[in-house]
């Protein structure tokens, strides 16, 4: 069976709590958002992730993981340091919402941790193209 946000289409297990494109009519989750195709859960984790860097200037490995796992600091260092490894920069290395290579590189990466298994790049090259024509 696939990791459960694989299976809600989800893959950075967004919560429920904002309305997005390509949401399901009817959520059975309860807690995580379910999309009808991986793309738009991409699209959504891409526009949160352009938030944190453009408006709150969390523009590094470091700064999205504390927000996006505030789960406690051993499994945040866990996080950003498996999503370090995985990109290839270091936690504290400023990155640009504009470097496509990147950020597709940093939401794989957070994908295979939130659900223990590498995730296809085509689907979320096409989150992020879908992402920033939002």
């Amino acid at each position: 069976m696939l990791p459960r946000g694989l299976r809600n289409h989800n893959p950075l297990n967004i919560k429920i709590g904002n309305d997005w494109k390509g949401e399901v009519d009817n959520n059975t989750d309860g807690v995580f958002e379910q999309f009808t195709e991986d793309k738009f859960g991409y699209r959504a984790a891409f526009i949160i992730l352009r938030k944190y860097i453009k408006k709150y200037g969390r523009n590094t490995i470091r700064k999205i993981v504390d927000s996006w796992s505030p789960d406690g600091r051993y499994l945040q260092d866990a996080y950003m340091n498996a999503v370090s490894q995985y990109t290839g920069l270091s936690v504290d290395t400023p990155i640009s919402f504009e470097d496509k290579t990147i950020m597709v590189a940093i939401v794989r990466g957070m994908a295979k941790v939130e659900n223990g298994m590498e995730v296809n790049e085509i689907p979320v090259c096409d989150g992020y193209e879908m992402a920033t024509h939002y």
